[in-house]
């Protein structure tokens, strides 16, 4: 296996000669030499950088001291820019710090810069001196006087109102009052009609004609001792008070 990846030592694709037949040559590579003779071994790789006399003189553009005179006559150089030993200087680049703070003053500026009073317009100022008209100031008046007529007819309704709810809550208080003592009246001198016939009850006859009296038994038109399951109820009693004293417990207790 070792004998495949290597070759054996018959092989030709070792030969240096045969292995670069494989990759030619670029165009344009060969032959730079007889092309530019002028041009020497400059640097390079491990190369001297001492030019000989031939390229001495010569600009790194590749021309001739004559032409860099001619060159710098025909265009003087600007200011602030240098020439040295016949190369132009390279321009000097610019302050972008004092591009960019520009901005920022103007805006600081305009920032504290005191705001411009406006003016107010010209015809306004034309409208307020001019007097108002006849119409215009007696529409004005008859508006403030149909105003302070309709304020006066409110706080007059308003304190209409306000009489008689007054009047009203008076006379509900007073009413109340009055009924109140007449129904105390009332109930009193019933109550005392009660107590006399009670006790005059309690005085004269049996026990079991007060209770009849007491249930209105001879009442035809008593519903509750009318009804049907009533009715024996009625009769026991009547029978009791037609006993008279004889009747169980008519002299009471």
């Amino acid at each position: 296996m070792s004998a495949d990846l290597l070759g054996d030592e018959n092989d030709q694709r070792l030969d240096p000669n045969v292995a670069a037949s494989a990759f030619p040559d670029i165009d344009g590579v060969d032959g730079a030499g007889e092309k530019y003779p002028d041009i020497g071994d400059i640097g390079g790789v491990g190369g001297d950088t001492q030019m000989d006399s031939s390229t001495r003189g010569i600009s790194p553009s590749g021309a001739q001291p004559d032409e860099i005179t001619q060159f710098e006559s025909s265009f003087p150089a600007l200011e602030g820019e240098e020439v040295d030993s016949g190369v132009l200087a390279a321009p000097a680049e610019p302050t972008e710090p004092a591009i960019s703070s520009a901005p920022s003053a103007l805006s600081v500026h305009a920032a504290t810069a005191p705001k411009t009073p406006v003016s107010a317009p010209l015809f306004s100022a034309k409208q307020d001196s001019e007097p108002e008209s006849e119409a215009v100031r007696e529409w004005g008046e008859k508006r403030a006087s149909e105003i302070a007529t309709r304020d006066a007819a409110s706080e007059k309704e308003k304190e209409d109102i306000r009489l008689k709810a007054e009047r009203a809550i008076d006379s509900f208080y007073k009413d109340y009052n009055t009924r109140k003592e007449t129904k105390i009246k009332e109930n009193k001198q019933e109550e005392e009609k009660f107590m006399n016939e009670r006790t005059d009850g309690l005085g004269k006859g049996t026990t079991w004609e007060r209770i009849c009296g007491l249930l209105d038994v001879d009442n035809p038109h008593n519903k509750q001792l009318n009804r049907k399951d009533m009715y024996r109820f009625k009769e026991v009693l009547m029978g009791l008070r037609k006993q008279g004293d004889r009747a169980p417990g008519a002299a009471g207790y």
